[in-house]
């Protein structure tokens, strides 16, 4: 059939020019944390290369920014915002007083750090849409707890005054300061990466060698994500195959020695076996939904800094283990 006048049939030549303009996906994230500004975005590119790379950190790294963090977690460094608290003040009878900054010593001590710092664990688009749509340009209100604005606010004025409300003021900047933490630390990371292994950013083939580029991956996400070296030895291939030689599929006991051994206390270890158990009774193969969940969990307490093992030892030790506990590694 004759192609419609004015339109000529694409040729191998036109195949190999659309090819050549195509842009990797490293470059693109480079491109994107160093002048975008749709972080959601930027990050789910985030989580197909933690995919096509086996990052299990970047991975839930990426997915706890997108999806928010579980109340359960400690929250990284960036995402603890610094504020001050304010209040309405009437005074006897109900005079009006106005609004005026409470000192923190009002509050007791064991207490305080929830006053003087606020967390922010949403969703990162969460943050984006308040600074875009917040009405006027002033600083964001975080209500206290009615009854602790009644009682301990009044303590730094004049006998008989009140406290209608308080809240922690947190600025602007603080919110844009955050927002600029993760696209920072993901465009670190990508020119490490690209760095360490400059065939990615010109060519997508991320597959080819992904399990020898593991360690290196795992070692690059902790000195530029999380800002520190933690503990390289526990996810190195070497420790995570002599390990790994003793674990037989679908011995649970042979697991959990494997396991112990890498310093992963006994009560995260039971609550692994509950979700094994729990996507065997389901039905799921493989890394069931549970374990995910499980595996996730645990990273994001060792982002957080309150997990027992390094961020780099759960990708390069604990999950190969429980890979081969299934027979699947």
């Amino acid at each position: 059939m004759p192609l419609p006048s004015g339109v000529r049939a694409a040729t191998w030549a036109d195949v190999g020019t659309n090819i050549g303009k195509t842009v990797s996906l490293l470059r693109e994230i480079i491109n994107d944390a160093a002048g975008g500004n749709d972080i959601a975005r930027l990050l789910r590119k985030c989580l197909i290369l933690a995919h096509t790379l086996d990052s299990l950190e970047l991975a839930a790294w990426a997915k706890a920014e997108l999806n928010g963090y579980p109340d359960d977690v400690a929250l990284p460094n960036y995402r603890i915002l610094h504020c001050r608290s304010k209040g309405q003040m009437v005074g006897p009878f109900n005079s009006w007083q106005g609004e005026f900054e409470i000192p923190l010593w009002v509050i007791p001590e064991d207490r305080r750090e929830a006053f003087s710092s606020a967390r922010a664990p949403q969703p990162i688009a969460h943050y984006q849409d308040l600074l875009e749509n917040r009405p006027g340009s002033g600083p964001i209100a975080q209500p206290w707890p009615t009854w602790v604005a009644r009682k301990y606010a009044p303590q730094a004025f004049i006998a008989g005054t009140q406290c209608l409300k308080a809240w922690n003021e947190i600025s602007a900047s603080e919110v844009v300061a955050m927002l600029d933490q993760v696209k920072s630390r993901i465009l670190e990371f990508a020119l490490a990466i690209s760095k360490e292994f400059p065939e990615l950013i010109n060519d997508d083939e991320l597959l080819n060698g992904s399990n020898a580029k593991g360690p290196q991956v795992s070692q690059t996400f902790n000195t530029t994500i999380m800002g520190s070296v933690g503990n390289v030895a526990a996810g190195s291939t070497n420790v995570s195959q002599v390990s790994a030689l003793a674990v037989e599929g679908g011995h649970w006991e042979s697991l959990r020695t494997a396991l112990t051994e890498q310093g992963l206390p006994a009560e995260d270890i039971d609550e692994l076996r509950g979700a094994l158990e729990k996507d065997k009774e389901a039905g799921e193969t493989g890394v069931g939904s549970r374990v995910q969940g499980w595996l996730g969990k645990l990273t994001a307490k060792a982002m957080s800094g309150t997990g027992a093992v390094a961020v780099n030892a759960i990708g390069g030790a604990i999950a190969p283990l429980i890979g081969k506990y299934l027979g699947i590694a």
